[in-house]
């Protein structure tokens, strides 16, 4: 089954293009109930999982900018070839 997800704003981030960072429905459980010490650890929690996140999507927006580099390479390569 898949996992379900809600966004968490992350309003004024200009390395997040869309403003919201996808949480896993694993790091909303448990949540209900408890008083405030209970309340920031979740906070703690969904901060720690956005940031995660967060370097999950800088890691996969390297990877695709080297794979572009890639590309273009290869295209060049291409374009030679049909030239000869």
């Amino acid at each position: 089954m898949p996992s379900q997800s809600s966004s968490l704003s992350v309003s004024g981030n200009p390395n997040v293009p869309w403003k919201s960072i996808v949480v896993k429905k694993e790091d909303l459980e448990g949540m209900k109930g408890g008083g405030n010490g209970a309340k920031k650890q979740d906070e703690t929690r969904l901060v720690d999982a956005a940031e995660e996140r967060r370097a999950e999507l800088a890691a996969l927006r390297a990877e695709a900018t080297t794979l572009k580099a890639q590309l273009a390479e290869a295209q060049r390569k291409i374009e030679i070839l049909e030239k000869c």
